[in-house]
């Protein structure tokens, strides 16, 4: 998806590309405060050329993501994410051009979130900037 998208929007080939994806922390980040019941979601952002997504096999975006995957599992860099959303909190919506954000959280339980007022129906990260 993230290459068909990135060919139908024209980009140039030397232009950057993101793709943003999410991973459950639970069980991987031991600092986590006993009784947390709060997010523990991570964000690892690939990145790669339009030429070099789109002209190179399937295989090549999967180790991407791999790899990130892998390296975001390193205690350093769950702590780092951990950190970085709380200094986050005080600054303006990311600016997240040419992104592209996959997610699969059918697993986090969010479909049962209930805070008392209505049953959620959406949801999403701010963000800024050219699709």
């Amino acid at each position: 998806m993230w290459r068909s998208r990135t060919m139908a929007l024209g980009y140039q080939p030397s232009d950057k590309v993101r793709l943003m994806f999410t991973m459950n922390a639970r069980g991987r980040l031991s600092k986590l405060p006993k009784g947390y019941y709060g997010n523990a979601i991570l964000s690892p952002v690939v990145e790669t050329t339009v030429s070099e997504l789109c002209e190179s096999s399937l295989s090549y975006t999967i180790e991407l993501i791999r790899k990130a995957k892998q390296e975001m599992m390193e205690e350093e860099n769950m702590q780092y994410m951990v950190d970085l959303v709380a200094l986050l909190r005080e600054r303006p919506p990311l600016n997240i051009e040419r992104t592209y954000i996959s997610s699969d959280i059918k697993w986090i339980g969010q479909t049962e979130l209930d805070f008392g007022w209505a049953k959620r129906i959406g949801g999403g990260i701010p963000a800024t900037g050219k699709t």
